[in-house]
């Protein structure tokens, strides 16, 4: 062993000896003992006696090859007593070294051999040998160095060996998962050059092997996509975070594009630090051909929606202009008129109404279904909401000869935070049918209020009546679009949209309905809705005073700019009796010149004009009086579109109200009253009531 040579220093992985003169390096694969440094003197006893307790094999031999030495975990590894050992050749082919690939290896390319012919250390150089006993292959990861004496002439060599069959093994299972693998497995330097490509990738990339080593996949990337695939993977691999999910279009050696959807995960050493990435990629191009087809469905879906509202926009448009001329001059007539003139008038009145709630429910049901419905929560009574209700729907109980009665608990007073207007939709659908489908009897609404919580109260609406009744098995389907169930001759009133659209806007408001009825013993609506709750509302926050009897004998000047010569009469017909002064406009030029040379209270546009809409006319009427020291005065819109859309368009171009027609008188002097008292901002009418 040289026992005459300078002492011998172990650390963690590697056994040295130093010579005075020439320090040949001695090297083995060690396991660590530690950070400290051990100084082994000369000594033969120490030196065997550490050599039997490392666990790693330890040979000696000479110039001849012969081993002279052997440690105990040499014996134990190579399955060989030390008599077996002594003076075997270990590099010879007797212990039927093969490599990785499977082939015998060349006995000059053995550890010992290179160390003893080069003249230099040799580290972990994998090859497997036979088990002389069992026959078994056995994997080994050989270290070697030279041992030169004073003069630097080569005396002996040692080797220092560990059975590394297990992680072979592994490696071998794991190798053969890779090149089974479907998916396209890679191993990539840290740059992103390819570095191992298994045999998916080849037949996904149409390449030979040799034709991808060493080549970085960005030149494969489809242009379009190459650049958000290296932002997308740079800070994860940096952070040694896996990346998921990335998709990508990469060429194909015939030129051809190809889906893929990659996973890659960093390779790290003992240190944390990034020696390789793995990827693993599947072909995704049915998957993102099938996602293409599902986008041109929902977008051809999207647009026919689209269009379908487009189109009932424009059908509620066109209906309901000319019904407000309907409703505005029978309202007129109604003022003054003989009992037997009333009768037809209220006829016609009712039936325009019916008309124009068909309307409201067919543009209702379409945008709630579409998402496009926004509640609008203001303090409002209850009490007074069930006085409105009472109001409306008693003369048509009585008409058809039916009982109605609407009771209102005690704990419903105080104020609630709600859609007032549409709380009072469903409700009024729900009394509705039932007036409709009861043929004799009665019809009854309780309205009860109970705690729900700090400052919450549950609202609980039943509607009950004598009618036919619902069987079970069409109680689930009667809040279907646009059904109507055999209930006799009033099953073809009405669209069918009531309990449809009142679904709906329960489940915006977070409320539920349910029914109670069985054939011939009638039916039982009930709703449920929380809102908060407060005793009295602040006085800023309190109802005004009605408008009407003091609004109208106060001195104004208005213009109304309308193209359509009816709507002006009804306008004037509207505003007669009160103490203003009306100027009309017939297009948006005309109001433009109008208000350049007059001073105008309230100016009314209407949104359908020639030349210049009233959006138009708005905008421009904000941008002269911001260049002037005039007020604009308060701008109401008159139009017969009434959607969120609608109303957020006339918002955002200045107006202080959006008034939706038709309207009656009533509503006309509020709204006007309303934008002189400076709340406009707030009112939106989608409602004919006065």
């Amino acid at each position: 062993m040289g026992l005459n040579s300078a002492p011998v220093l172990v650390d963690a992985r590697s056994l040295c000896r130093i010579p005075p003169k020439k320090r040949a390096f001695l090297t083995g694969a060690y396991h660590d003992f530690g950070s400290s440094v051990v100084l082994f003197h000369d000594n033969r006893m120490a030196m065997e006696q550490l050599l039997s307790v490392i666990p790693t094999g330890f040979v000696r031999v000479n110039l001849k090859g012969e081993i002279t030495f052997a440690n105990e975990m040499a014996c134990q590894i190579l399955h060989l007593s030390l008599n077996e050992l002594t003076h075997t050749y270990f590099q010879s082919t007797d212990f039927g070294q093969i490599g990785l690939d499977g082939k015998p290896m060349d006995p000059a390319a053995l550890p010992l051999a290179i160390a003893m012919t080069e003249l230099r250390p040799v580290k972990d150089v994998v090859h497997g040998i036979t088990d002389p006993h069992t026959r078994e292959l056995k994997w080994l990861s050989v270290s070697a160095a030279p041992e030169l004496d004073e003069q630097g002439n080569l005396k002996s060599a040692v080797a220092s060996f560990s059975d590394i069959t297990d992680r072979i093994k592994k490696d071998q299972i794991y190798r053969k998962i890779i090149e089974n693998s479907t998916d396209m497995i890679c191993f990539h330097r840290p740059d992103g050059a390819y570095e191992y490509v298994n045999p998916a990738a080849r037949r996904m990339l149409g390449y030979e092997a040799h034709e991808l080593i060493g080549r970085s996949p960005y030149d494969l990337f489809h242009p379009q996509d190459a650049k958000r695939i290296r932002e997308m993977s740079h800070i994860p691999v940096q952070e040694g975070r896996v990346e998921t999910g990335i998709r990508y279009r990469i060429r194909r050696k015939d030129g051809h594009y190809i889906w893929l959807q990659t996973t890659s995960y960093p390779i790290t050493d003992p240190a944390g630090n990034i020696t390789g990435i793995q990827t693993i990629s599947r072909d995704v191009g049915q998957d993102v051909q099938r996602e293409q087809e599902i986008l041109r469905a929902r977008l051809l879906a999207e647009k026919a929606s689209q269009a379908k509202s487009e189109f009932i926009a424009n059908m509620s448009h066109d209906i309901r202009t000319p019904i407000h001329g309907i409703l505005g001059l029978t309202e007129v007539l109604l003022d003054g008129c003989d009992d037997s003139q009333r009768e037809m008038l209220e006829m016609v009145d009712r039936s325009a109404h019916n008309l124009l709630n068909i309307i409201n429910d067919l543009l209702d049901v379409s945008r709630l279904e579409a998402g496009q419905v926004q509640l609008r929560y203001r303090w409002f009574s209850l009490a007074s909401m069930a006085h409105s209700l009472k109001s409306l729907y008693y003369p048509e109980a009585k008409t058809k000869g039916l009982r109605f009665s609407l009771d209102v608990s005690g704990q419903c007073q105080g104020y609630y935070l709600g859609d007032e207007s549409r709380l009072m939709q469903i409700i009024g659908n729900l009394i509705s049918n039932a007036i409709r489908y009861t043929g004799e009897g009665s019809v009854h609404v309780e309205i009860h209020s109970s705690p729900s919580g700090s400052n919450h109260r549950v609202i609980t609406v039943l509607v009950e009546d004598s009618g036919p009744g619902v069987p079970v098995a069409e109680q689930k389907r009667i809040f279907d679009r646009f059904v109507h169930l055999d209930m006799g001759p009033e099953r073809s009133k009405g669209a069918g949209l009531g309990l449809s659209i009142a679904q709906l806007l329960l489940k915006e408001m977070d409320g539920e309905i349910f029914l109670e009825s069985e054939p011939g013993n009638g039916s039982q609506f009930k709703i449920q809705v929380v809102l908060e709750h407060r005793e009295s509302l602040p006085e800023s926050e309190g109802s005004s005073e009605d408008p009407l009897g003091h609004i109208s004998s106060v001195p104004l000047r208005l213009l109304l700019a309308e193209d359509a010569p009816e709507n002006r009469i009804l306008l004037n017909r509207f505003l007669e009796r009160t103490s203003w002064e009306l100027q009309f406009a017939e297009d948006g030029l005309q109001a433009l010149d109008k208000v350049q040379s007059n001073d105008y209270d309230v100016i009314l546009l209407d949104i359908s004009m020639p030349e210049l809409d009233g959006i138009q006319v708005a905008q421009e009427l904000r941008r002269r009086f911001s260049l002037s020291e005039r007020k604009l005065p308060p701008l109401i819109a008159l139009t017969a579109y009434g959607t969120d859309e609608d109303f957020q368009r006339t918002r955002d171009a200045g107006f202080s109200l959006h008034l939706t027609k038709p309207f009656s008188k009533n509503k006309l002097i509020r709204a006007i009253a309303s934008v002189l008292e400076g709340s406009g901002s707030e009112v939106y009418s989608r409602t004919t009531s006065s």
